[in-house]
């Protein structure tokens, strides 16, 4: 009988790098929470590659870091894997849920299905909803919108229903982009979603609207792109980081010229809204 085999890791600073550095081992799955992640691997390959890589470059690297792993059962995987993934009600309107959900819900609500593959964005984590509730109330109706770092396209598939004229989303992973497009056609498909391999190099024009929900230090990086592809007195949404890392986010997006609209939390996750002044 065939084996899989679940590695989980508590959430914590080292994460994205841990993800990027495992990804190169083609995981056949990355599911995100709020306190945890698990990555799921053949078991021949983890146990004979995978695992003794993993363990010295942790050592060298972050050796206070600690993992758990279990095998799974060929027959389980896919049992294992749906279970794992449930709907999200990320507020009072919108609800997040696989396309295998049974689950019924009221007309009025705004049901998005997302089948997450190995992309980020399921409504799990704390960061997506915090991105989802700024946009609900940042977005115009008409506006063009750019996601850096789109994952499952879950904040494309959103600004569209809310109103959004155009929306571009960039990913430098492939396998973002292409479960981004899967993710689309599940919510019935639109002309005017885009999603593109690259980086916010890959976006051109102006955006009344720009969402990132990525590192703090990708963030920041990437702000004074931002700001050359906002239109004048658009909106930025950003998420991605902690709490204790808010100050220095805000006091570099009003550096550039950005003034806060709306700040949010939720447990020890940080996201802010911020225009641009027409002058800029």
């Amino acid at each position: 009988m065939k084996f899989f085999t679940a590695v989980t890791f508590q959430n914590d600073e080292h994460a994205e790098l841990l993800q990027a550095w495992l990804y190169d081992f083609e995981p056949l799955g990355l599911l995100e929470g709020d306190e945890e992640w698990t990555a799921y691997f053949p078991a021949d390959t983890w146990l004979e590659q995978i695992k003794p890589e993993l363990d010295i470059w942790l050592a060298e690297r972050f050796p206070e870091t600690e993992y758990a792993f279990e095998a799974i059962e060929d027959q389980n995987w896919n049992e294992e894997y749906e279970r794992s993934i449930t709907p999200v009600d990320v507020n009072e309107r919108i609800t997040i849920a696989p396309s295998w959900s049974g689950a019924a819900f009221p007309p009025e609500r705004m049901v998005v299905r997302i089948d997450p593959k190995m992309s980020f964005g399921t409504g799990l984590h704390a960061t997506t909803r915090l991105m989802i509730r700024l946009l609900e109330r940042h977005i115009h109706s008409g506006d063009t919108v750019l996601d850096i770092g789109t994952g499952t396209g879950v904040l494309l598939i959103i600004a569209e229903k809310l109103g959004a004229k155009q929306c571009l989303g960039v990913d430098i992973d492939e396998w973002s982009t292409s479960n981004a497009y899967e993710n689309v056609a599940l919510n019935g498909g639109s002309d005017a979603i885009e999603v593109r391999q690259g980086t916010i190099e890959q976006a051109e024009g102006r955006y009344d609207l720009i969402l990132s929900n990525i590192t703090k230090n990708d963030n920041i990086a990437l702000l004074q792109h931002i700001k050359e592809r906002l239109s004048p007195g658009g909106r930025i949404v950003l998420s991605g980081y902690l709490t204790g890392d808010a100050s220095e986010i805000r006091y570099e997006c009003e550096r550039l010229g950005f003034a806060p609209l709306e700040y949010k939390q939720e447990d020890e996750w940080a996201a802010e809204a911020f225009h641009l002044a027409e002058e800029q």
